[in-house]
């Protein structure tokens, strides 16, 4: 009786088969964790907050918009703030530090801007006006921020959202992701200044802005929702 032909390749085949599905599973499972990172920041839809789009920003409990405001006779609107005498808020966008980013993600910085323009001023992003050294006054919010390289060049247009208890978010000013020379973190909240039913926001020691992201209608079905995500 002949004897049996050995089929050929079938037990490499089948280890080259188990060895590429390892690899598809280990690849999925990365692609994954960079694109919905855990970390993400999450709007009021519980979806992440993706950069370049567009979201509102309102206090936590009192639902007062973040707007754009003057101060003073000062005629150009230059001061970032909360309006306490109105509800609709001013579109923003949020930009990672980490320029490839698609999500925006706890603790590490970013620039904010408005996506609204006005005459008078050149840049809506935001920043840390310049500290007059008197201490006699707060640092305020304003707009005529930087977009450029991250750096210690411009270092007062990057902040920090970062968690707080209740699922709602503070910002602060703590750039050290951005620039090697030591600078003294605060929180955003509102400063002690009013005008105009408004009350700009500055840098604080205490009693920070507890926020809320809302998307924007007009951004449309590309979000990811995060509870898909996480819980399937």
């Amino acid at each position: 009786m002949a004897a049996m032909a050995k089929p050929l390749f079938s037990t490499n085949i089948l280890s080259l088969s188990h060895l590429l599905i390892l690899v598809v599973i280990s690849f999925s499972g990365h692609v994954a964790a960079q694109e919905f990172p855990l970390d993400g920041v999450r709007d009021t839809r519980n979806s992440f907050v993706r950069a370049g789009q567009s979201y509102y920003i309102y206090s936590a409990y009192n639902r007062y918009p973040v707007i754009f405001t003057a101060v003073g006779p000062e005629p150009c609107p230059i001061y970032v703030a909360i309006n306490t005498a109105g509800r609709a808020a001013f579109p923003v966008r949020f930009f990672s530090v980490n320029g490839r980013e698609t999500f925006i993600r706890l603790n590490v910085s970013v620039t904010i801007e408005f996506t609204w323009t006005f005459p008078c001023f050149n840049s809506t992003v935001w920043q840390v006006a310049p500290n007059n050294h008197k201490g006699d006054e707060q640092q305020l919010i304003t707009l005529g921020g930087t977009q450029g390289k991250p750096g210690c060049n411009n270092i007062r247009s990057y902040f920090k959202i970062e968690w707080a208890p209740g699922d709602v978010y503070r910002i602060s000013y703590d750039p050290d992701d951005v620039c090697d020379i030591p600078v003294q973190s605060y929180s955003v909240g509102p400063g002690t200044v009013y005008a105009n039913g408004a009350q700009p926001l500055a840098l604080v020691d205490a009693a920070p802005m507890l926020s809320e992201l809302e998307d924007n209608p007009k951004n449309g079905m590309l979000h990811t929702v995060a509870k898909d995500f996480l819980y399937g």
